[in-house]
């Protein structure tokens, strides 16, 4: 197993990629740029799919379009783009195999010596993680957003750099193919039945988005809510300092005293300014606050971003009043 972080950790690697949509193209890119040796399959052989393998083709990867029989072979590193689901036949036959199966998040974090700020939870993750992001920027960090925001993982950790930090968004299937993956701070809002098609049930996918704190050390935060009896036995196993946070609860350590969000006991930013919707978008602004604040963002730059915040599309949205 290939362990380790940096430009050079993959150099001379088999690697198969499995997936030519957005993030298995960057992901390609990136390692034949890592020098590894790649091989890509994709089902699909639409046009754009066509234009991305000449590309990697002429980059000295092997391309397969059509077919996915470059999984059932003999295949010891396989990473698999988001796009593909985990139960699909190809990803059967990887783990009949016996390949080691990485997830995007796996490879940025062994390819970038940054900071990783992880976001996760049944629901409010890419609203918490833009937010987040957005704090970082107002701070000054040399930052970017990855996961279903913002640019390709992968790019991600290399435009910002060995200095700079990237607020994620991680699902359960990601987490699910982590191994050496950790956030020095790492957020987990809800747990609700979710996926339960693919996890089996309820605690099989409590599993999963517990995986977020098991590679953290004693100098990790984990910040998680308060009010969720399933996220709290995650918070009794983390390894780290675990920060909390409520929108009810005011002995939390992120809470609403009077008109202000507050932080250890102190106001940091005023209740009004805070343009998402509802408890459910005070406990956003609360978990992204924690993580923000923990990483060390000063208060009055967490306050600005939360202010000039605007919800995004088609999240905790008001669609009609009826009435």
């Amino acid at each position: 197993m290939t362990s380790g972080r940096g430009h050079g950790v993959l150099r001379g690697r088999d690697v198969l990629v499995v997936g030519l949509g957005v993030a298995g193209y960057a992901a390609a890119k990136a390692l034949v740029r890592h020098g590894a040796n790649v091989r890509v399959t994709e089902l699909g052989e639409a046009e754009e799919m066509g234009r991305r393998a000449r590309e990697l083709r002429a980059a000295g990867a092997e391309v397969e379009l059509g077919d996915h029989s470059f999984a059932r072979g003999e295949v010891s590193l396989a990473v698999v783009s988001p796009g593909i689901p985990p139960g699909s036949e190809a990803v059967e036959a990887l783990r009949r195999g016996g390949a080691e199966i990485w997830s995007e998040i796996e490879l940025a974090y062994r390819m970038g010596e940054c900071t990783f700020l992880a976001v996760t939870g049944t629901n409010g993750k890419t609203t918490t993680t833009s937010l987040l992001a957005a704090m970082l920027a107002e701070g000054g960090e040399r930052s970017a957003a990855g996961g279903n925001i913002g640019i390709p993982i992968v790019d991600a950790v290399e435009e910002v750099g060995p200095d700079g930090v990237v607020a994620l968004e991680v699902s359960s299937f990601q987490l699910l193919t982590i191994h050496e993956f950790r956030a020095e701070v790492a957020v987990l809002l809800n747990i609700a039945p979710d996926h339960l098609d693919y996890h089996g049930d309820l605690d099989a996918y409590a599993a999963a988005k517990a995986r977020i704190v098991e590679n953290q050390t004693s100098s990790d935060v984990f910040v998680c809510n308060a009010d969720d009896p399933l996220v709290m036995k995650v918070a009794a196993q983390a390894p780290g300092r675990v920060v909390t946070f409520s929108a009810i609860d005011s002995s939390a350590d992120l809470t609403v005293a009077g008109e202000h969000l507050t932080w250890r006991g102190r106001p940091f930013a005023p209740l009004s300014s805070l343009t998402l919707p509802g408890r459910a978008g005070v406990e956003d602004a609360l978990a992204a606050a924690g993580a923000a604040l923990e990483h060390g963002v000063a208060p009055d730059a967490v306050a600005r971003a939360i202010a000039s915040f605007r919800p995004l599309a088609h999240r905790l949205q008001t669609v009609a009043t009826i009435d």
